[in-house]
């Protein structure tokens, strides 16, 4: 169970990262949505 509790936080965590990701490679497309 907590190995399944873990890989839920992971996905989470993976989303978080991608987004800041865009964020810092490409804040002008951020800023024009």
């Amino acid at each position: 169970m907590r190995r399944r509790r873990k890989k839920m936080w992971w996905k989470l965590s993976q989303q978080v990262i991608v987004m800041l990701w865009i964020q810092g490679i490409s804040p002008r497309k951020v800023h024009k949505s």
